[in-house]
């Protein structure tokens, strides 16, 4: 599936550049998402999948998000907007907000509501993310599994207008 994007937006350029678009690169890691959960023959995903796919699914949470504030404004997904210079952005030179600034960006400026469970999903796969990536995780394997999407699906991506 990680190829199905390939041919997109998200191809090597002329002069051997590589182009990554918000939102391909966002769907780019829901693609390796499936990857590592959905395994060939019903086999179950080994901690490695499981540990990849949690990462991939905070990245693509983090990127789409942040890519409808962006189109709101491109300022807002500085973490503090006022000090927003448009060279700094195009570099990728700068602090962005955190993910749950960004949800509540989306809401108070944008006009999105998110409910309370799917906030609560996205906090716990942020902790998840935060604890592979800073100190190890230990957790229950249908757990980890749930949270990144194999066994239940969640709405926290289509938050809807109010």
């Amino acid at each position: 599936m990680a190829d199905t994007l390939s041919s997109g937006s998200m191809s090597q350029l002329p002069g051997g550049d590589v182009h990554f678009p918000p939102i391909e690169n966002g769907l780019d890691y829901l693609c390796s998402v499936v990857d590592h959960l959905v395994k060939t023959g019903g086999e179950s995903p080994g901690a490695r999948d499981l540990k990849y796919a949690v990462l991939h699914l905070q990245a693509a949470v983090e990127v789409l998000l942040k890519a409808r504030l962006q189109a709101e404004n491109w300022t807002l997904v500085f973490k503090v907007p006022s000090t927003a210079v448009r060279a700094k952005f195009e570099s990728g030179e700068f602090e962005s907000c955190s993910t749950q600034e960004t949800l509540a960006r989306l809401k108070s400026i944008v006009g999105l509501e998110f409910a309370a469970k799917d906030v609560t999903a996205l906090n716990k796969l942020r902790g998840d993310r935060n604890a592979l990536q800073h100190y190890g995780l230990t957790a229950s394997g249908p757990a980890t599994e749930a949270r990144a999407g194999r066994r239940k699906r969640s709405t926290a991506l289509h938050g809807s207008a109010r």
